[in-house]
């Protein structure tokens, strides 16, 4: 608990956090890995959280950007948030509580994926639905947009 190993542990923790956003308790989890004790940690993770150099708010708001960009939907982006132990209501904040629109989100990724055409055949509606539930689509809403042609 020297002031040599709490430095060191601050660096490390400086240079993760200069490199892309980090939840609190991904970085906890991170320096442990990197060998530093688990005092030094929570202290530095208090002590980054006080300065507003470590958020959880920023680090789902950045998560939730680039999980949108890559497609993904609010199911799966819930998931990781959970998966970084984020807090629910910050959770819910970044998912429900923003003015995404998810259904035009939907429809940008089945044009992007399959084009203009609805699936020809059941089975091939199936396939569609499966590859956006498996992206973090709830079923309503893939009924609700997704169409086929009998």
């Amino acid at each position: 608990m020297d002031n040599k190993s709490r430095s060191k542990c601050k660096n490390t923790a400086t240079r993760l956090l200069s490199r892309r956003e980090h939840s609190v308790s991904e970085l906890r989890r991170k320096l442990l890995g990197k060998g530093h004790n688990r005092e030094d940690c929570d202290f530095v993770a208090a002590e980054l959280v006080e300065l507003g150099l470590l958020s959880d708010l920023r680090y789902a708001e950045a998560l939730f950007r680039y999980k949108t960009s890559r497609g993904y939907g609010p199911v799966r982006i819930q998931l990781s948030l959970d998966k970084a132990d984020v807090d629910k209501s910050i959770i819910d904040f970044v998912i429900r509580e923003t003015d995404f629109d998810w259904k035009q989100h939907l429809c940008e990724q089945i044009s992007k994926k399959f084009g203009e055409f609805p699936a020809e055949s059941f089975k091939e509606w199936a396939k569609r639905a499966r590859f956006f539930s498996n992206r973090g689509f709830s079923n309503d809403l893939i009924r609700e947009v997704l169409h086929y042609s009998d």
